[in-house]
């Protein structure tokens, strides 16, 4: 049985009223201890805030064990339910539990089975500086509280790392992300303009305070999960809330009073108008909508019915096909055509054979969609949303690959191998002066690669892997300008395993400076545990400037 599970079996060392101390030498002398180990985890052994330290209850290991204090100790006390342990004793035992001496906080202790040191409560044995010492709960070195997210787990200046003990961590508006990366107390780790800083709590993006409070002018939102328990502050954020028209998503901004965030006109904005109307939510009762309006796939929103062949919305947010037509276009930006299923790249597929015409092939387009596409060879034209053409395997659709009618385009683009060494510290690698996908893997003795982009002025960075990955982003000057951590998609279709850093959405990938900047990659979660080396797909777009 683990330490943590023990002390979760040990009754709490009380007072009855009125029930007097045993402090007979034979009966201590009857009932041997069991040494064991005073260093609980965080879940079970810090303090719940307002609640009685955990440190009271006792810390033991099973069978049969020499005493911990001598029988003619005045202070060796038997302890559980119905007696309390004085001030530099601590109650251990498992069959038989009993007072004995503990180190105070900043004393030396001794951890594990044989011959142990036990701390006072509200404190266990850590190592610091290469001593073991008693560190109390939420201090440098010692375990976190447990307060569910309702009160700070760690003392001032300090944050709660993955191994659930307080260390120094960083401080207000630090760039951030990754594990070894952590925010102090009273901050969190949130994306800023497309990048990871640390941001105090009740601030603009950052968590609400306890209370749902965020700084004067924010709103706090959030929707709660129905099977958390505590304070959830991970489930609400501070925003100010938008103005009709301006778009809420994928920023998560919300809408001010009077407006809701809804599909219109090609995008999420916040929109102010009634009911059923076009634009305006769907009722939830017949009539859904006026007029010649229908309510979207998704039952949300009162849209604009479009005949075939007539200009319509791709993204659906002002205009609906006729039934079983879908919108066609190159791009979702771009104005597209009502075709019929089947009949187009980017269509529906139709639910009977031939689900799609001539060469077409019909695929998963997102779980809930199947279109047509056509099947694209290596160097061909594509598109990066994968709605009308789908690359060969092996290969990828990068931006700016290629050039038709004098304008930079993204082709389907088979990988290259890194050239190593590329670790950060390599004092010289090969520079990407062009589009390039690269085949790469990281293992346990070479946890980073890094790529130097020699980017003219104006010109944008875009970032894509197949890997949750770490990504951090310097000037030649070795100032760090971006951190952020790429989550691949799980689902299956064209876009699955697949993480972006779009400079349409990242403003630092935008329309930089003239300089040779220094992207670095890493997994994001610690691989040092790792044996086999892990392969992933890098694509690293020069974009044009736009102007």
């Amino acid at each position: 049985m683990g330490l943590g599970a023990i002390v979760a079996l040990l009754p709490a060392c009380g007072t009855s009223p009125g029930a007097p101390a045993d402090t007979s030498p034979a009966a201590d002398a009857s009932t041997p201890d069991v040494p064991g180990g005073d260093a609980p985890t965080a879940d079970v052994a810090a303090p719940d805030a307002g609640v009685m330290d955990a440190g009271d209850r006792d810390v033991a290991t099973p069978g049969d064990a020499p005493g911990d204090a001598s029988p003619t100790d005045a202070e060796s006390l038997p302890c559980g339910p119905d007696f309390s342990c004085p001030s530099g004793f601590r109650c251990v035992g498992l069959s038989t539990t009993r007072c004995v001496r503990a180190a105070a906080p900043g004393e030396p202790c001794r951890s594990g089975l044989v011959d142990p040191t036990y701390c006072t409560p509200g404190a266990t044995c850590e190592p610091v500086r290469g001593v073991e010492r008693c560190v109390t709960y939420g201090a440098e070195h010692g375990v976190c509280r447990n307060t569910d997210g309702c009160a700070p787990r760690c003392d001032p200046g300090l944050g709660c790392d993955r191994s659930t003990h307080c260390r120094p961590g960083l401080a207000l508006g630090e760039l951030c992300g990754g594990v070894e990366y952590l925010c102090n107390e009273g901050s969190a780790c949130m994306d800023v303009n497309g990048t990871r800083r640390c941001v105090a709590d009740g601030a603009d993006g950052g968590y609400c305070r306890v209370g749902r409070l965020c700084d004067a002018g924010l709103l706090c939102q959030g929707t709660n999960s129905g099977s958390a328990t505590g304070c959830n502050r991970e489930y609400f954020r501070c925003r100010v809330g938008l103005q009709s028209g301006e778009p809420c998503e994928p920023s998560g901004t919300p809408c001010g009073a009077g407006t809701t965030c809804m599909m219109s006109y090609g995008a999420m904005r916040c929109v102010a108008r009634a009911d059923g109307t076009t634009g305006g939510r769907c009722r939830a009762e017949a009539p859904r909508c006026d007029g010649e309006a229908v309510c979207d796939d998704r039952g949300w929103q009162c849209v604009r019915r479009v005949a075939r062949g007539m200009p319509c919305d791709p993204t659906g947010g002002s205009t609906a096909c006729a039934d079983g037509d879908t919108c066609d276009a190159e791009h979702p930006a771009d104005s597209g055509r009502c075709v019929a299923a089947g009949t187009a790249p980017g269509a529906e597929c139709r639910t009977s054979e031939p689900a799609c015409d001539g060469e077409l092939q019909c695929s998963t387009f997102s779980r809930y969609r199947r279109t047509c596409r056509a099947v694209a060879r290596t160097g061909d034209p594509c598109d990066l949303g994968a709605i009308r053409t789908l690359c060969p395997a092996a290969t990828r659709c990068v931006p700016a690959t290629g050039v038709s009618g004098g304008a930079a385009i993204a082709t389907c683009t088979a990988p290259v191998a890194e050239t190593e060494p590329n670790e950060r510290s390599t004092p010289a690698r090969s520079v990407v002066e062009r589009s390039v996908l690269f085949h790469a893997s990281l293992s346990v003795d070479d946890a980073e690669d890094c790529h130097t982009i020699r980017a003219p002025a104006g010109s944008s960075l875009y970032v894509e892997t197949s890997l949750t990955l770490v990504a951090r982003l310097f000037r030649s000057s070795g100032a760090e300008i971006g951190r952020w951590t790429l989550s691949s998609t799980a689902w299956d279709g064209p876009l699955a395993g697949s993480a972006r850093l779009d400079p349409a959405v990242v403003g630092v990938l935008r329309e930089v400076a003239a300089d040779d900047y220094l992207l670095c990659v890493r997994e994001a979660d610690d691989s040092r545990s790792r044996r086999a080396p892990v392969s992933y797909t890098l694509a690293i777009g020069v974009l044009p400037s736009l102007r």
